[in-house]
């Protein structure tokens, strides 16, 4: 009989533990999926559905404003504006939420208990702006800010999550998660390997082995076997290294994570465009001697460039939805000319080192009558060692910003370093300066060399923002 009840008593105890485990998970909302790259705006995210907004959302105080009429909508609330009071209602159906704010006023009604408010509801090109974690906590929502994403998440229940801790790129990419419950690290982990033939991710989008080889079979063709180097690629803070030299894998990059800047505004091209577009696509192709045999004797490249051109497609209307389609003012041209100097291209030379303190040797080796040529040759760290440290003419937008800022202010024959750039430390030397005979002279080759600026530039700060990571090889 003993047996029994102690059969029973266990038996109980595990229905409640599983009761209990039931509830736990029952109240959760696991947050999959979550793009936690920084937005140019604040991004809210309710229940894993992102709320979209007519009006920015926007700090004052350190309190995050919100348009009220979508969140009270996303919310489940009705929402009623009576212009004589300046009051905003929201309610449910059954009458058992009511919050009202008043515009300009630091105290908000919820359910006939007032409240004292941080920041007061107001009003931002005619929409009301109400404080969101008033909202959210009153109403007994989990809120979780995020500081590095800019991104609120909330829900009624638990906030679950899955954060990257790690990434390990060696024989194949791995990422290692942590859970997180309302903001706070738990215990929890997990790991997701990717298929081996992903070389890299920019932001998640994977890049695969097959297109890399398609690509890099594009260039031969065109370019045939010359080394197009980017040595020491240094893409973004947190992944410092690349594949020295492979101009295809930065290509790869940059078109990633500029189609993911593009398809986060909102940017497409539908399939009608697309195939109306087409034939202009493939004649394009076929100009050059060859062309046609190369890209038909396989089927995936042929659909892998007519996949690029689309995506230059798209990305072009997003540099026009950046930068509109009026021409810059006279005062941006003048400016732009006088900084950036658009039409003269620059000869130099440079000694690229890892550390400062190289740097500072090798400038005082130099003050101390040694040859440039022959330290360059012996110090450097990128393939410009094999021609003595010369990389040629270059433009401003061709260079990265330390660098160019440096060269753009010297005079010829100056030695100056060290220059901290993300490749290393550079002495530099200003070899020559020429006028740029790709700048066309006048009002419009300045136009056009200002906006080619403004898409470099964009470029470069979304591929400097991505999250990249590169397999080991």
């Amino acid at each position: 009989m003993k047996k029994i009840k102690k059969l029973l008593s266990l038996y109980v105890l595990m229905v409640l533990i599983v009761s209990s485990q039931n509830k736990v998970f029952a109240e959760q909302f696991i947050f999959e999926g979550v793009d936690y790259v920084k937005s140019e705006d604040i991004r809210v995210v309710f229940d894993g559905k992102q709320i979209e907004f007519d009006v920015k959302p926007q700090i004052v105080n350190g309190r995050t404003l919100v348009p009220v009429r979508a969140i009270f909508e996303a919310v489940g609330l009705n929402v009623e504006w009576n212009e004589e009071s300046r009051t905003v209602i929201g309610y449910n159906k059954d009458a058992s939420i009511l919050i009202k704010f008043e515009i300009g006023s630091q105290k908000a009604i919820y359910n006939e208990d007032e409240k004292v408010l941080d920041v007061p509801a107001s009003i931002s090109d005619g929409r009301i702006m109400v404080p969101l974690r008033f909202l959210s906590e009153s109403m007994g929502y989990n809120v979780v800010w995020i500081d590095k994403s800019d991104m609120i998440l909330m829900s009624k229940e638990d906030v679950i999550e899955w954060r990257v801790e790690r990434y390990e790129t060696k024989d194949s990419i791995k990422k290692y998660e942590s859970m997180y419950v309302n903001g706070e690290k738990t215990s929890q982990t997990r790991y997701k390997q990717y298929p081996d033939n992903v070389i890299a991710l920019v932001n998640g989008r994977e890049i695969t082995r097959e297109s890399y080889d398609m690509m890099m079979a594009v260039h031969r063709f065109y370019y045939g076997e010359e080394d197009y180097c980017l040595e020491y690629l240094e893409l973004t803070d947190n992944f410092v290294y690349a594949y020295e030299g492979d101009i295809v894998l930065h290509w790869l990059i940059e078109n990633e994570a500029l189609i993911y800047a593009a398809e986060r505004y909102g940017v497409n091209m539908s399939d009608e465009e697309f195939e109306a577009k087409k034939p202009m696509y493939l004649e394009s192709f076929y100009i050059e001697d060859g062309a046609y045999e190369f890209y038909n004797t396989n089927e995936n490249l042929l659909e892998y460039m007519l996949n690029n051109y689309k995506n230059n497609e798209i990305m072009l209307k997003y540099y026009e939805l950046k930068f509109g389609k009026d021409e810059p003012s006279e005062e941006e041209l003048r400016q732009y000319e006088e900084i950036y100097r658009p039409r003269q291209i620059v000869e130099t030379r440079h000694i690229l080192v890892k550390t400062e303190e190289e740097a500072i040797d090798a400038l005082n080796r130099l003050k101390n009558d040694e040859n440039f040529y022959l330290l360059a040759e012996e110090l450097n760290i990128d393939s410009s060692k094999e021609y003595g440290g010369d990389i040629g003419y270059i433009n401003y937008d061709e260079i990265t910003s330390p660098y160019a800022d440096a060269v753009f202010s010297m005079e010829v024959g100056e030695i100056r370093g060290p220059v901290k750039t993300r490749f290393g430390y550079h002495i530099i030397e200003l070899l020559g300066i020429e006028e740029d005979g790709s700048v066309e002279p006048g009002k419009k080759g300045i136009i056009d060399a200002y906006n080619y600026h403004r898409q470099t530039e964009l470029d470069n700060r979304l591929v400097n923002e991505a999250e990249i990571v590169i397999k080991d090889y």
